[in-house]
C-alpha cells in the first residue's frame, strides 16, 4: 500500500472510530464486520438504540473515497439496507434520522 492509500485508510479509520463513539453515546451499536469471507461487504453493522433499525454502513474517506466494484454489487443488491457515510456530519444526520 502506498503512502497516499495509507493516509486515506487512516482518515477513514478515524472517521469510523468517531462515528462509533457517537453511536455508543446514543445507545446504538456500531460493530465492525471483519474477516467474514465476503469481498466488498460494508464495514459495520448498525443497530439503533431501540432495535428498530438494523443496517450496514460503509465508511468512505470524504468525496475521494470510491466504492469498489464488489461494494457496488452489495449496494445494488441491498439498496435499502446499506448507507454510505463520508463524514462526521453525514453520520450525525444519519443518527438524527435513525438512531
Amino acid at each position: 500500500m502506498n503512502v497516499v492509500n495509507m493516509k486515506k485508510k487512516n482518515e477513514e479509520y478515524k472517521l469510523e472510530a468517531e462515528c462509533r463513539r457517537l453511536a455508543v453515546e446514543r445507545g446504538c451499536i456500531l460493530a465492525k464486520i471483519e474477516n467474514n469471507g465476503y469481498t466488498g461487504i460494508p464495514d459495520d453493522l448498525f443497530i439503533s438504540h431501540l432495535g428498530d433499525l438494523i443496517c450496514l454502513i460503509e465508511f468512505k474517506n470524504g468525496k475521494e473515497g470510491r466504492l469498489s466494484e464488489e461494494q457496488k454489487v452489495w449496494l445494488a443488491r441491498f439498496p435499502n439496507l446499506i448507507y454510505i457515510i463520508r463524514s462526521i456530519d453525514d453520520f450525525k444526520e444519519f443518527l438524527h434520522k435513525f438512531g
